[in-house]
């Protein structure tokens, strides 16, 4: 079970990922970020234990629920850039 500590430290550190991507991008680039968005989610997520769960903000449906790092990845530099994350896979 997840104690509220523990819960505190996750978005402490969801929250300080955020930052050094933007950072990342603000002093080095895409490249940089892109790089700092995967260590990042490795960093927070299991997806070295198989399918996790990830649900942006504002979804629901089908897709509330993403289960690998592909679409959290693309989300985050989405955010960073302030662009649609379509505009990051070109």
């Amino acid at each position: 079970m997840i104690n509220k500590d523990e819960l505190t430290k996750a978005r402490i550190a969801w929250g300080e990922g955020i930052v050094a991507i933007s950072n990342a991008f603000e002093e080095q680039g895409i490249k940089k970020a892109s790089t700092t968005a995967n260590e990042i989610l490795d960093d927070l997520y299991g997806f070295e234990f198989g399918p996790i769960l990830f649900k942006p903000t504002l979804s629901g449906g089908a897709q509330t629920f993403r289960t690998d790092k592909e679409e959290p990845y693309l989300i985050l530099l989405a955010i960073i850039l302030n662009t649609p994350k379509i505009l990051v896979l070109e």
